[in-house]
């Protein structure tokens, strides 16, 4: 039927049924399926339609965060302890920094979000589906419920991951750290090398999966 009006009107914009759930992360379609509409393939329908390709990001980013709250309760945790909390103790070592040398206000505010940060790191672990793993993402979630959009939350969060290593960036290049308090120079120095451990285990674990098809 769709491909049928399809053709007669040279572009359709249905509602995908997946796309119709009452809540944006109870059931997301897979990007990797072959239909998007019921009878209508999206090679059909990139010549159709320019929101094919809009709902195409939709399936895509939908699908992402419905991959990451179903994660297992240790690769939240694995995610949390050497990603997200080391994240949250650049936070407030660079507004530690801001506060004893810098901008004061910069630095409450830097301490604020790291101290944010980490609270919902820890609770994130047990209730993905209820907290985000940072503010900003909480924030891009909820601007998703509310604008019924798929894709806030994944932009935030990359926002923030980008804000972040610019704050390692400048208190490397620029010699900052040494003036901050030496536990929180070791705290640092920590969170750096369970960074780059989580880094090097990650890839190390999907090539293993890849080989044996785990």
């Amino acid at each position: 039927m769709w491909k049928l009006l399809a053709q007669v009107t040279g572009s359709v914009r249905p509602r995908p049924l997946e796309y119709a759930a009452p809540s944006l992360y109870d059931k997301p379609f897979s990007p990797c399926k072959r239909k998007v509409y019921p009878g209508l393939c999206f090679k059909e329908m990139q010549y159709r339609s320019i929101d094919a390709f809009v709902l195409m990001d939709v399936a895509y980013a939908s699908s992402l965060c419905e991959e990451k709250m179903n994660e297992t309760l240790g690769r939240r945790l694995w995610t949390a302890v050497l990603t997200g909390i080391p994240f949250a103790v650049y936070k407030l070592g660079f507004g530690w920094y801001e506060f004893q040398h810098g901008h004061p206000t910069i630095g409450v505010a830097a301490m604020i979000w790291g101290g944010v940060d980490m609270g919902l790191n820890v609770v994130a672990v047990p209730l993905p589906k209820i907290v985000g793993v940072c503010f900003l993402a909480n924030v891009g979630r909820w601007i998703d419920r509310e604008m019924r959009k798929v894709y806030w939350e994944g932009i935030l969060l990359a926002i923030d991951t980008t804000a972040t290593f610019l704050i390692v960036l400048a208190m490397i290049l620029f010699g900052r750290l040494p003036l901050t308090p030496q536990w929180m120079a070791d705290a640092w120095d920590v969170a750096l090398v369970g960074n780059i451990l989580s880094v090097c285990l990650e890839q190390l674990y999907r090539a293993i999966r890849k080989r044996y098809d785990l």
